[in-house]
């Protein structure tokens, strides 16, 4: 009955295989608008956010954003671009697990957590939740990668040496 603009925070978009183990379908930072598929078209919503930091949202209303969107064509063409960045992205998600192994699945993710920084505070057993492997696994390949000196672990989390290495990894496990 309402969709939420997270203004501060980080929430994830997850849900629950049948075996009741939590499946992250996405990640969100501010300014991003959540829940809005439910909004648009009534029905129950397909995910469940979770605030991964504290967060600060603000909910408006199904009525008030339909009448929002009816009354601000442009918003709702930013809303629709958005959606299909989404789906894209998701797209990208499907084929990566299909293509990618556990080292190009961890790179990636490792990619994405670091942004534009060279550095990552997650932790393994959060690395290895978000990429549906083991902590254990996880573990090893960044010991491997840690001897190699593509990164660098330590106390403050794990330190991107060598971005261009885990970037060729990934192409090349695409390509396979």
């Amino acid at each position: 009955d309402a969709l939420y603009v997270l203004l501060e925070g980080e929430v994830e978009v997850l849900t629950s295989n049948e075996a009741g183990r939590d499946v992250r379908l996405a990640a969100h930072r501010p300014v991003a608008v959540i829940g809005e598929m439910a909004v648009l078209d009534g029905q129950a919503r397909s995910a469940d956010v979770r605030a991964i930091r504290r967060s600060r949202l603000l909910r408006i209303t199904r009525d008030a954003a339909i009448a929002a969107l009816e009354s601000e064509p442009k918003a709702l063409l930013k809303l629709l671009a958005e959606m299909s960045r989404r789906l894209r992205k998701a797209n990208a998600s499907l084929e990566d697990a299909q293509l990618l192994d556990l080292g190009g699945r961890l790179a990636q993710r490792l990619l994405e957590e670091a942004g534009d920084g060279a550095s990552v505070t997650t932790t393994q057993t959060e690395l290895a939740r978000r990429i549906g492997a083991s902590r254990e696994k996880v573990n090893r390949k960044l010991h491997e990668w840690s001897d190699e000196g593509w990164i660098s672990l330590g106390r403050a989390g794990i330190k991107l040496v060598h971005r261009d290495k885990l970037q060729a990894m990934i192409r090349e496990t695409r390509s396979h």
